[in-house]
């Protein structure tokens, strides 16, 4: 009875075989399996010995031939186990790589948003460093007379124009002592007003009331405003935004009460009511008037290029965070789509 192998170590053990490959394995069974085969005995056994002999290595050799095939299955799935790895792992790491491109995008764009506000600040102060300049000058000069009274009476002119020993002449000097100490005094709450107001537009918190306001005076016009089945959905342009927050979002960020728990409904109805009982300045953030001394700017006055870089950073946190997404369209302007519920 010829005998059944189930293993490479039983083939090698039976047949006394140190070679470890298979195929080396394979070529010395065929090599032995000659001097038995049908084509060499012209087709008759000597002995039953022989005959069994021949068959045992018939055996073998297909045990090896079938492990083989099973082996090339074998590598098959595992190399398409390894290929599935391999998409998997590069999925993942380009979801990585572009989730970390976002995140760089926007610290970039937040970065450029703090320059450009230290950047207004300095020119807010420097728009008052002529003024500040000036009348510390004058009351040097007022002061110096003052301290120095001879100089004057020995001047030919400041002896007729003033008489340093009145006492009008001290209260006068007092008086500009106070006037530009108020004036510098007013000057640092403009200028310390101004930088709390450009600095609070960095916050995530001002940004987020940004865009609930800029949304709620959508759904108060309906502009935008798409039903998709039954939810509601606003798709509006990066522009709309930009000019929200130049004409429309300082009057209403002042003159509206937003509760936390205000729904769309209850704010679209608040800004709707405000658009219908309010007169809308036109001149939005650029206003300029002050009541305390007309010839300073007022403080938190927002450029161009400010309100720009504002409006990117929004959208760029908006973005990445899946609040808004885009819409693609033939027009050129950057469009994108929020639901309001």
């Amino acid at each position: 009875m010829s005998k059944k192998f189930s293993s490479i170590e039983e083939i090698k053990s039976y047949f006394g075989i140190d070679n470890d490959t298979v195929e080396d394995i394979r070529k010395e069974l065929r090599k032995r399996i000659k001097e038995f085969h049908p084509d060499t005995t012209n087709g008759e056994f000597k002995s039953i010995e022989q005959q069994e002999r021949y068959d045992n290595l018939s055996n073998a050799i297909q045990f090896l031939d079938n492990e083989g095939l099973n082996n090339s299955n074998l590598i098959l799935s595992k190399n398409e186990l390894t290929s599935l790895i391999k998409r998997t792992i590069n999925h993942e790491m380009s979801l990585f790589h572009g989730q970390t491109n976002n995140e760089e995008k926007i610290q970039k764009t937040e970065n450029q948003l703090k320059a450009i506000v230290e950047e207004s600040v300095v020119k807010f102060q420097k728009y008052h460093l002529f003024p500040k300049i000036t009348s510390v000058v004058i009351v040097s000069i007022i002061s110096l007379i003052w301290l120095f009274p001879e100089t004057a009476t020995k001047h030919p002119v400041l002896r007729e124009l003033i008489d340093i020993h009145h006492i009008g002449f001290t209260a006068f000097w007092l008086f500009s002592l106070m006037l530009v100490g108020s004036f510098w005094f007013i000057l640092t709450i403009h200028e310390n007003r101004d930088k709390t107001i450009k600095t609070s537009y960095s916050l995530d918190s001002t940004q987020n009331r940004i865009f609930r306001l800029f949304i709620g005076s959508l759904y108060s016009k309906f502009k935008g405003v798409k039903h998709e089945g039954d939810r509601r959905a606003i798709i509006f342009e990066k522009d709309w935004l930009l000019n929200f927050l130049i004409n429309d979002y300082e009057s209403i960020n002042r003159n509206i009460d937003i509760n936390v728990d205000d729904d769309w409904f209850k704010l679209k109805e608040k800004i709707k009511i405000y658009y219908e009982t309010n007169l809308h300045n036109k001149k939005g953030v650029h206003t300029s008037a002050n009541f305390i001394v007309p010839f300073l700017k007022r403080p938190g006055l927002l450029e161009f290029d400010f309100l720009q870089q504002l409006t990117d950073t929004i959208i760029q946190k908006l973005l990445q965070k899946r609040v808004i997404t885009p819409v693609d369209d033939s027009s050129i302007s950057e469009k994108y789509k929020y639901y309001i519920d």
